[in-house]
């Protein structure tokens, strides 16, 4: 049926501190085998390319998210991840940002982000984005200057569900993600903390948090034009 682009962070520490983070590999192997199993390639795309750091949220971990660390065809597009300037768009029905918190620290200020973004924007193309991974789009603005966010309903990882893990937020982080989201413009819709909630603005398709992902999927499907 297609191609999805899959990206992820490549950073590997919070900030200044020793804390380690990455991408989610929960937010990344629910929707890759919801994509698989309706009929779309996926290919990865890290910052850097490579290997990109993974978090494993042992509290959290099923079948699926083992089944992927057993799956060499999905381990070999990771490890092997094409560096985000690399990327050739045309090749890609929808692009989906995995979360994890080091999209915080790389995603914002990457002019490759941005021009994926904007391409996928200007060509009406799906755009999906889970707990952090809406961290690209916060500067991502057209040639007249909008931020794309702007007007738009969304959601990502909140202020109350940041602050209730990590108390210093506001000093680890560059910004906190649904205040710099408001900041710009966008119509955030918060749902109860750490539960599912997502979020469909016609092709623009937001999770606000890990638990979010099967439902998100499933809607970048719907909004690919199958029925999933």
């Amino acid at each position: 049926r297609g191609r999805i682009l899959a990206v992820v962070t490549s950073t590997e520490f919070i900030g200044e501190t020793t804390r380690k983070t990455g991408y989610e590999l929960t937010e990344l192997s629910r929707a890759y085998y919801v994509f698989r199993v309706n009929g779309f390639a996926v290919d990865v795309a890290s910052i850097r390319g490579g290997k990109p750091p993974m978090v494993l949220d042992a509290d959290d971990m099923g079948p699926f998210d083992y089944a992927f660390l057993n799956d060499k065809e999905a381990m070999s597009k990771v490890e092997n991840s094409m560096p985000i300037d690399a990327v050739d768009p045309q090749k890609y029905d929808a692009i989906y940002f995995v979360g994890g918190k080091g999209t915080m620290f790389d995603f914002p200020n990457n002019r490759h982000v941005q021009a994926l973004v904007n391409y996928f924007w200007k060509q009406q193309k799906v755009i999906a984005a889970v707990c952090h991974g809406p961290a690209a789009f916060v500067n991502v603005q057209s040639e007249s200057g909008d931020f794309f966010v702007a007007k738009k309903a969304l959601s990502s990882f909140t202020n109350d569900e940041e602050l209730f893990l990590i108390p210093k937020a506001k000093e680890i982080f560059p910004f906190l993600l649904q205040s710099k989201l408001e900041e710009r413009g966008a119509d955030f819709i918060a749902g109860e903390n750490y539960l599912n909630n997502v979020v469909v603005d016609g092709n623009l398709i937001t999770g606000q948090n890990p638990w979010s992902v099967w439902e998100l999927a499933e809607s970048t499907i719907r909004a690919l034009g199958y029925s999933p």
